[in-house]
């Protein structure tokens, strides 16, 4: 009896190491700085615009930079940065609200990040797209292809330095 409870014992063990990962290296986290220009905003038919109460809500709007750079030590990653599908809803009376974007940077490498930026706060209320006033910003991308495992990280709050850094493996 001794013998078959130490034996499954043994085996249990065996069978938990072997299911447990291996510990992998911590993240290089490289700070980066951000180059872009030529911004722009569409609505496509597709996108809808209401208003209910005091709230203006929006899904579906498109935009992006034509040219992006995350630039750090040795490490430089130009391209361009796409929305394809935007929402926000904001309150038109004391402009609280929020602005979410899908979005993609494609490399002129070939390679893709995708991720989310999201902004939270007090906004502008006098266009189509509510423009940051005092909002906190979050953004995050992830690396696909030759880039599986890095990630893109940027945050910060409106009239203050962003912090913006690059994960590797």
């Amino acid at each position: 009896m001794k013998k078959e409870v130490l034996m499954l014992t043994l085996t249990l063990l065996a069978v938990a190491m072997l299911a447990t990962p291996a510990m992998s290296v911590s993240p290089k986290k490289i700070p980066v700085t951000v180059s872009r220009s030529g911004s722009y905003v569409d609505f496509p038919p597709s996108s809808r615009v209401w208003t209910r109460g005091n709230v203006r809500h929006c899904r579906g709007f498109t935009g992006g930079w034509l040219t992006f750079d995350f630039m750090g030590d040795d490490v430089s990653l130009p391209g361009s940065l796409e929305t394809y599908y935007g929402s926000y809803n904001v309150n038109l009376k004391n402009g609280r609200g929020y602005v979410h974007r899908r979005m993609v940077l494609t490399l002129d490498d070939g390679g893709i990040f995708e991720g989310e930026h999201i902004q939270n706060g007090i906004f502008s209320t006098g266009g189509m797209l509510p423009m940051p006033i005092d909002v906190h910003i979050h953004v995050v991308f992830r690396g696909t292809g030759d880039y599986q495992g890095w990630t893109i990280v940027r945050t910060g709050q409106t009239g203050e330095p962003w912090e913006s850094y690059l994960l590797i493996p």
